[in-house]
């Protein structure tokens, strides 16, 4: 199972891609580029943004990945523009030509730090490119809409009760971890666990943390991701 969450809370200065760690890979016989394996998060190499994907991971998907990385491909004008094309003539050639083969195609979510301001960025298979508070792609996706759905019946509780306080970076760290947690629990094939964030001055790999023990994993990106604040 794949599951990718992004979130970018209006309160908290920094956007984040979670995601688990599994990856497939579908080549027809043939190995595509190795960029991603292993791996379903890539930080751009000017560390301005950062994108995640799942569906078919195949030779095509990942040479459209190694262009956003390196920035052969303008990231930042696919998100001002709001239209992905090279995302939507990638995924029309896997539709077919006599019916559409829904799951031959791939998708993305991307988070970015243009001008200081930290955005996050759902990829329609399509090419349409939308902002948003948070969203998820992959097999996951219904367990992590689970998580958010009853951690706003918690918070919508304690506000009634009075006991709500100011969200904080650590608050957003730990959601993001713990939608990803959570929809592995409900999959015992999906492991692993992957984090990348951006603040207005910085990105934050937090791949090394994450191979520890689980709250020693989120107490030590928590710690790295305020340092850059």
């Amino acid at each position: 199972m794949t599951t990718i969450f992004g979130l970018r809370h209006p309160k908290v200065d920094l956007a984040l891609l979670a995601a688990d760690r599994q990856i497939t890979i579908n080549g027809r016989g043939q190995d595509p580029e190795k960029d991603l394996e292993g791996r379903k998060l890539c930080l751009s190499d000017n560390q301005m943004y950062a994108f995640g994907c799942s569906g078919v991971y195949d030779r095509g998907t990942a040479s459209l990945a190694a262009d956003m990385r390196t920035g052969k491909l303008d990231v930042e004008k696919i998100l001002r523009e709001g239209k992905f094309p090279e995302l939507r003539e990638l995924n029309l050639s896997r539709l077919g030509d006599e019916v559409p083969y829904m799951d031959r195609l791939s998708n993305f979510i991307i988070i970015s730090r243009f001008n200081g301001d930290p955005k996050l960025h759902a990829c329609f298979p399509l090419g349409k490119v939308e902002q948003r508070i948070w969203t998820q792609i992959g097999s996951g996706s219904s367990k992590v809409a689970d998580y958010m759905d009853g951690l706003s019946k918690v918070s919508e509780a304690r506000s009634y009760l009075g006991e709500k306080r100011p969200t904080n970076s650590d608050d957003v760290i730990r959601v993001g971890l713990e939608a990803v947690r959570y929809a592995q629990g409900k999959d015992i094939y999906s492991s692993g666990l992957d984090m990348i964030v951006l603040t207005p001055n910085s990105a934050v790999d937090c791949f090394s943390q994450l191979q520890e023990n689980f709250d020693r994993k989120i107490k030590g990106v928590q710690k790295q991701v305020k340092k850059s604040l």
